[in-house]
C-alpha cells in the first residue's frame, strides 16, 4: 500500500453526515475501526484497512466486508489499547503526518475523552491531527495551530495541564503569554475577528474546540 500524508479513521462513537468528512476522502488512507465500517458500507465507499477486535460489528458486515477491503487485523477483545488506538499507531507506521478522526466523540464517555487524548499519541509520533464530529473539530495545540473559520466563529481553550506561555493572535480576545491551568474557563467562548486565527503554547497539554454550526454558538 502506497504512502500517503493523511489518514482518515472512522471510530464507532457517533454518527458524522458524510458532507462533514468526504472532503478529506480522496487522497486518503482510510481506516475503519469496527463498527465505524457501518458509516462506509451506507455510503458504498471501501476503506484500505478494517481492523478492530469486532465486538461491535455484527458478523453479518464483518463477513461482507472481508470479501472487499484489502487488508484486515484482527485483534482480541482482552487488550492494552482501544481499537482506535491501534488505528492511530497504523496511520503512524505507514508515514501519515496527519490524521482525522471521525465519530469519536459520543458514545462512552470514557472512550470519548480516550479519543481525544489519542491527540498526544499523534504529536508524540511526530504527527497532528483532530476529531471531526457533526458540530466541531477538536486540536491538541503544539507549539502552535493555525484555525481557519469565519467571522464571530466561537472556539474555546481547554486546559488539560498547566500550560504557559499561551498566545491568541486573530480572536476576540487576545492572549499573550498567558498561563491556563485545569478548571479554569478563561479561554472559553472566544471569537474570530476575521478568518484565521493562531494559538501558540509553550508547554503543557491544550485542546482547541472550533464549533461549526451557528446555533451552537450561543455563550454559557
Amino acid at each position: 500500500m502506497g504512502q500517503r500524508s493523511r489518514a482518515l479513521i472512522f471510530l464507532a462513537g457517533e454518527r458524522v453526515s458524510p458532507g462533514r468528512w468526504q472532503p478529506f476522502l480522496p487522497g486518503s488512507l482510510c481506516i475503519a475501526v469496527d463498527a465505524g465500517m457501518k458509516v462506509l458500507s451506507q455510503m458504498q465507499v471501501v476503506p484500505d484497512v478494517l481492523l478492530g477486535d469486532f465486538d461491535s460489528l455484527p458478523r453479518q458486515e464483518l463477513v461482507a466486508a472481508i470479501g472487499m477491503v484489502p487488508e484486515l487485523y484482527t485483534y482480541p477483545t482482552e487488550k492494552d489499547q482501544t481499537d482506535g488506538e491501534l488505528a492511530v499507531a497504523y496511520a503512524l507506521e505507514h508515514s501519515a503526518s496527519e490524521v482525522v478522526l471521525v465519530g469519536g466523540w459520543g458514545g462512552r464517555p470514557d472512550h470519548a475523552l480516550a479519543n481525544v487524548l489519542l491527540l498526544a499519541r499523534l504529536q508524540e509520533g511526530g504527527g497532528a491531527g483532530f476529531l471531526l464530529n457533526e458540530e466541531s473539530r477538536i486540536y491538541l495545540v503544539g507549539a502552535s495551530l493555525h484555525l481557519q473559520g469565519v467571522p464571530e466563529q466561537i472556539f474555546s481553550l481547554l486546559p488539560l495541564s498547566p500550560c504557559h506561555g499561551v498566545s491568541v493572535e486573530g480572536g476576540y480576545y487576545p492572549l499573550r503569554q498567558a498561563c491556563l491551568r485545569p478548571g479554569e474557563t478563561r479561554g472559553i467562548s472566544n471569537r474570530f475577528l476575521g478568518g484565521e486565527v493562531t494559538v501558540r503554547v509553550e508547554s503543557g497539554l491544550l485542546v482547541a474546540i472550533l464549533l461549526d454550526r451557528e446555533e451552537e454558538r450561543g455563550e454559557g
